[in-house]
């Protein structure tokens, strides 16, 4: 079914290295105040505290990325479809990426041929735009006529984003109509939700 969970990783280390670094943002938060207090007084060069100011907005920038992988830690099926391998089993240790499980799905095969007849019919509108652009520089065409190639091609940048959304982001698999479920965060498979047909 399509959003059923399909597996469970217990991201413990995930969760560690989101503790570590949120203990880190405070200090860091804690170093920028000081140094705003120091700087104040002219005890310490700006520079200083423009380094302390860029650390903390690093690090800030990775707590949020470590609260995606924690979050990333339950993996559903973005399609419906039968289950036609198995690659991983509850208790094994994985790395975001691995593959987990094959499916066969007719909604999946849908998507991805919708996504490559919009890719197809991006890469025409851009042609003829490229084309147009040439023509209007030549003085051969109106700057109308680049306008309405323009409006076509942004127009199928659209259709491509919208086909490529419906799709999942899933990779074909080596079948057009299946697509493999990965892992999407580092640790440990909990439960697996997932059976052959």
């Amino acid at each position: 079914q399509q959003g059923q969970v399909l597996a469970r990783v217990d991201a413990a280390h995930s969760r560690l290295q989101l503790r570590e670094a949120e203990a880190d943002l405070q200090r860091r938060r804690n170093e920028v105040d000081r140094g705003d207090k120091l700087l104040e007084r002219r005890l310490i060069p700006a520079t200083t505290q423009d380094q302390a100011q860029s650390d903390y907005a690093v690090r800030r920038a990775e707590v949020a990325l470590a609260r995606v992988s924690v979050a990333k830690a339950e993996i559903r099926a973005p399609f419906a479809g039968v289950v036609t391998k198995v690659h991983a089993l509850p208790g094994a240790t994985v790395k975001a990426g691995d593959l987990l499980v094959s499916i066969s799905s007719r909604d999946y095969a849908t998507a991805s041929s919708t996504l490559t007849q919009a890719n197809s019919e991006m890469r025409v509108a851009e042609s003829a735009l490229a084309r147009q652009t040439q023509l209007l520089a030549n003085g051969l065409v109106a700057r109308s006529a680049v306008e309405e190639a323009r409006a076509r091609a942004e127009s199928t940048h659209a259709l491509v984003a919208e086909a490529s959304a419906l799709s999942g982001g899933m990779k074909a698999g080596s079948n057009a109509g299946g697509y493999v479920v990965r892992a999407t965060a580092d640790g440990r498979i909990g439960t697996l939700n997932a059976n052959i047909g």
